[in-house]
């Protein structure tokens, strides 16, 4: 026994685009959030990076070693 009225194609259709648009804004919002995220995230690893270099930069100047000389000293390595 069916409870409630039936609703027509076009009622369902309007629902449906409803919730449609419903989603799509929510999405868009996500999507703006992730964007943000990604760009805090890319910010820390760029200044995680910068602070290794500044690292390493002084690590050759207090070796006493020119740039050239550990380089070359790294190929050695390798």
């Amino acid at each position: 026994m069916p409870r409630g009225k039936t609703k027509t194609d076009q009622e369902r259709l309007s629902e449906i685009d409803g919730l449609i648009k419903s989603l799509e804004g929510k999405k868009a919002k996500l999507d703006e959030k992730i964007k943000g995220l990604k760009n805090q995230k890319q910010d820390i690893l760029t200044k995680e990076k910068q602070m290794q270099m500044e690292k390493i930069q002084d690590l050759i100047y207090k070796s006493g070693f020119t740039p050239e000389e550990v380089l070359e000293k790294l190929k050695r390595v390798e």
